[in-house]
């Protein structure tokens, strides 16, 4: 007779996480290699018990930190379409996609301990990101949210023993379909460490929030871009809390020459020792009229671009794209409208920009 229900202690082996209870269906269905299995022994399907997000490790993802888990946790990905996939600790080495034609799905981790690592491919002579993102659905407003993990850009080449830190970019919004509505993320509680950008935006886009995310040691922590009609404008950007340190070259980057561009919003983010600049926006062409304000609201900004020798102030140059800066905490060109409130300003770059300041301190403008 066939069992009814039967236990299974693990994928790969007892207690590895991809275990648990399933029941048999006569009447087979498409397997998926973690929800559903084919029935060798009875020609039908054993389909797991469960509730909740969709395991990784229940298809086969090992999340033991030199395993490529790419193709397992793609299969979580289609198996959760319109749901929520769950990465228990552990390093999880791939290069992951979740466009538009993979559904609108959630991704959490349990904090500090779920780690998403390059794995070292390319394409086209680019690194692959640890994830690309793509537009929400038939919706585009519509969004997903991605918490508690870490994303790690460094790539381990174990055939040479070489640790390669800011391989990758650790995100890249870069649909398949509309590259410039590659968008409308929540991110919260997010590290993202060892990236050459920990987010980057080659196609603008907008509508993504970053709540509570840390940000260290990467070349740009954040980057975004519009550079043609081709391409969406970087605005409509939130970052709500957390803090951006130790990157080298800029913290937050906006570089913009499209049209409709604005609403970029900081509200209470500390940014403080990056060697080059805390925030660096450069506007220019029809991106010169701004839509709506460049907001900061309670940022502290503190020692970015430069370092104090013997009590005086030396400037680090900076070369972004070819072009030699001094560090500042903060740079604008060609903004029509910055607002700041409640802040503290010091060591500002201000070119053809206008900045209206309130209730703010200087002590070294």
């Amino acid at each position: 007779p066939t069992p009814d229900t039967v236990v299974i202690n693990g994928y790969y082996s007892d207690g590895d996480g991809g275990g648990g209870t399933f029941f048999y269906r006569s009447t087979p269905l498409p397997p998926d290699d973690g929800i559903v299995f084919q029935s060798t022994s009875y020609g039908g399907s054993w389909i797991r018990l469960y509730s909740g997000p969709i395991n990784v490790r229940w298809f086969g993802a090992k999340g033991d930190g030199t395993t490529d888990d790419t193709a397992a946790v793609h299969l979580a990905r289609d198996a959760a379409r319109d749901g929520t996939i769950y990465f228990p600790t552990g390093t999880y080495i791939g290069a992951y996609e979740f466009l538009a034609t993979n559904g609108e799905i959630n991704i959490i981790g349990e904090g500090q301990g779920t780690v998403l690592k390059s794995n070292g491919t390319s394409s086209g002579g680019y690194p692959n990101p640890v994830l690309r993102l793509g537009r929400r659905g038939p919706t585009s407003w519509r969004k997903a949210k991605i918490s508690n993990l870490t994303i790690n850009g460094e790539y381990y080449n174990a055939s040479i023993h070489l640790h390669m830190p800011r391989f990758s970019d650790g995100i890249i919004y870069d649909d398949i379909t509309i590259k410039e509505l590659s968008g409308n993320w929540d991110f919260e509680k997010i590290t993202f460490t060892n990236c050459n950008k920990g987010v980057f935006k080659p196609n603008g886009n907008i509508g993504n929030s970053y709540i509570n995310c840390l940000w260290y040691d990467n070349n740009f922590a954040f980057y975004a871009q519009g550079y043609n009609s081709g391409t969406m404008h970087v605005g409509c950007e939130h970052f709500i809390g957390g803090e951006m340190h130790s990157n080298d070259i800029v913290a937050i980057y906006f570089q913009d020459q499209t049209d409709g561009t604005g609403q970029i919003i900081l509200d209470g983010i500390i940014i403080e020792g990056n060697a080059g600049f805390g925030l660096f926006v450069q506007f220019s062409s029809l991106a010169r009229m701004t839509v709506a304000a460049i907001c900061l609201r309670n940022v502290w900004f503190e020692e970015n671009g430069g370092y104090n020798s013997g009590g005086e102030w030396i400037d680090n140059q900076i070369d972004i794209d070819g072009t030699i800066y001094n560090g500042k905490d903060m740079y604008f060109e060609g903004v029509r409208s910055v607002r700041i409130e409640d802040g503290i300003v010091n060591r500002v770059t201000s070119v053809e920009s206008s900045i209206n300041l309130y209730n703010c301190r200087s002590d070294s403008a």
